[in-house]
């Protein structure tokens, strides 16, 4: 279950998403700093779907379909100049749900994938960095210079009862300012959709963005937000 919304000083929301039936899952966030984000973020997404058909998550073929995406971004930027130095953040994890939650991950830039596992404690980790520095991104698609070897990739599995949480940085800035208790409340609730716990998480960064920005609404803000919530089933069911 995904949402997405835009800053209201926006014309378009610059963010973009990618929900496949082959468990295949994209969320990218064109570079506001660049020209045409909205391009950038959509093109790069268009471009790995079509590139990671299949069923299996293979780490070679993701890499690669990052890499076509990123010569995507500027063979598009030689042909419209209205596009020059158009770029885009971008985390993809491709999980095949019903094979032991079997999980590839690629990631350049500033949106943040998190794993949660039910464990005794509810430990959360952070799987993907930050590729920022003061203030600017250090890798993203639409770089010149991108190699495969500056691809940020994982391999693992998600366990049963375990959630992926995809976000943009304007959702990620929000949920920082939350309480990661209520978070894993949210998430891990099996009594509720996973459509409503998305809901749910949405409403709680609004909370939070009008909290510590007293003056701007949701609706104001310059940054789009978007979610995805990734969900392996609990054979057991809830506890």
């Amino acid at each position: 279950m995904t949402i997405s919304a835009y800053g209201g000083n926006k014309p378009v929301n610059e963010d973009a998403m990618y929900l496949g039936k082959n468990g295949l899952y994209i969320v990218a966030d064109g570079m506001g700093g660049h020209p045409t984000p909205a391009i950038a973020s959509r093109l790069a997404v268009k471009i790995i779907a079509k590139e990671c058909p299949g069923h299996k998550p293979d780490p070679d073929v993701l890499r690669a379909a990052l890499m076509k995406a990123n010569k995507g971004l500027l063979d598009c930027a030689k042909l419209d100049p209205s596009t020059h130095d158009m770029g885009t953040v971008i985390s993809v994890v491709w999980i095949r749900i019903g094979y032991y939650g079997k999980y590839v991950l690629a990631h350049l830039g500033d949106t943040s994938v998190y794993q949660f596992e039910r464990t005794a404690a509810n430990t959360r980790f952070r799987i993907t960095p930050s590729h920022s520095k003061d203030g600017f991104i250090t890798r993203y698609l639409g770089m010149r210079t991108l190699t495969p070897e500056m691809i940020h990739m994982e391999e693992g599995h998600l366990g049963p009862g375990g959630h992926f949480l995809m976000s943009s940085d304007g959702f990620d800035s929000a949920l920082f300012q939350t309480g990661w208790s209520e978070l894993l409340g949210i998430i891990q609730d099996e009594e509720q959709s996973l459509e409503n716990r998305v809901k749910r998480l949405s409403k709680r960064a609004t909370i939070s963005f009008d909290f510590f920005q007293p003056k701007v609404t949701f609706d104001g803000n310059d940054d789009d937000l978007t979610v995805v919530l990734i969900e392996r089933e609990n054979p057991s069911g809830p506890s």
